[in-house]
């Protein structure tokens, strides 16, 4: 089975039915810049390096990482820092998606993001409706103690 080369450009994919440029529509997110409004969605088990890569090939504006738990990134698990590798020169800006319960830890996983992966932002997951995220504390459990998640 040969692999794909992923090194050249895309082929040509139309934007639209109409065939208009993707020209002004630039947006902010907080103090990030991006040039369309085209977001990678994180997907646990999917949005790793390659994919976020054809992400940015085909267009999109930002990518977002896996569901990554704040506790094993603070604790620099091997495993984790794998999932967070990058091109920084490719994927810019670029979003580390983080999980967990504890303020101090979120903080400490955050520095890790930021200072050793080169994050342009963090994304605080309160949604996740997974029964073991949830059963854990994490995810959209975090949104039954509005204190904790504020």
């Amino acid at each position: 089975m040969k692999s794909a080369d992923l090194s050249g450009s895309p082929p040509s994919v139309p934007v639209n039915p109409q065939g208009s440029k993707l020209s002004n529509l630039e947006r902010s997110l907080g103090a990030l810049k991006l040039k369309n409004p085209f977001i990678l969605a994180p997907m646990a088990g999917l949005t790793d390096w390659p994919y976020r890569r054809l992400a940015v090939l085909y267009g999109a504006a930002l990518t977002v990482s896996e569901m990554i738990s704040a506790v094993s990134l603070a604790h620099r698990g091997r495993t984790t820092l794998k999932m967070l590798l990058t091109d920084p020169a490719l994927e810019r800006p670029f979003c580390v998606q983080l999980f967990g319960k504890d303020p101090q830890t979120f903080s400490e996983a955050a520095k890790v993001a930021v200072n050793e992966f080169g994050a342009d932002a963090i994304d605080i997951n309160m949604g996740c409706p997974a029964r073991k995220v949830l059963s854990s504390g994490h995810g959209g459990a975090l949104l039954k103690d509005l204190p904790l998640a504020a």
